[in-house]
C-alpha cells in the first residue's frame, strides 16, 4: 500500500491509514508531504527506529519521487490532496490497475441546526478545527 501524506494534517492523514494497513498485515510505503519537512523527517526517523523496516518504508521527496512511486504496482494507493494532483495519481495508478482512495481538497462545512445546543456545537466545532493543528 502506498500512502501519500498531506501538508495540512501531516500526522493523522499519514499514520491512521498506516496503522490500519499494518493491522491488516500489509506492507506500507509512505511518502510524507514535501511541504512539511520537519514532520516528514520525524516520521521517517520514528518509523525506521520503531517499525519493521522490511514491511514499512518512508521516503521523502517531491513530485518526481511521487511519479516514480505511482509507476509501481501497489495493491492500493491512499492519497489526500488537491484535485489536480489527485488526477495525476489516479491516471498513473490506472496504468497498473491499482485502486485508489482519494480524498481531494474541499471545504469542511459545519452545520448547526436550530435545535442544536449552541455550547456543545461551538465546543465540537472548535475541537474539530484545532485537532489537526501542528
Amino acid at each position: 500500500m502506498a500512502i501519500y501524506g498531506t501538508w495540512n494534517v501531516p500526522l493523522c492523514v499519514t499514520l491512521k491509514p498506516m496503522i490500519s494497513a499494518i493491522a491488516a498485515g500489509n506492507c506500507v510505503f509512505i511518502k510524507p508531504s514535501e511541504f512539511t519537512p520537519a514532520i516528514s523527517i520525524m516520521i521517517e526517523k520514528l518509523v525506521s527506529k520503531y517499525m519493521d523496516n522490511q514491511a514499512i518504508a518512508v521516503v521523502n521527496g517531491a513530485m518526481e519521487l511521487a511519479k516514480k512511486m505511482n509507476s509501481q504496482k501497489f495493491d492500493l494507493i491512499c492519497f489526500t490532496g488537491s484535485t489536480f494532483v489527485g488526477k495525476i495519481v489516479a491516471t498513473e495508478a490506472a496504468k497498473n490497475l491499482v485502486p485508489c482512495i482519494l480524498e481531494l481538497g474541499g471545504k469542511c462545512p459545519f452545520i448547526v441546526d436550530l435545535d442544536a445546543d449552541i455550547n456543545t456545537a461551538a465546543t465540537k466545532c472548535m475541537w474539530a478545527k484545532t485537532i489537526n493543528s501542528g
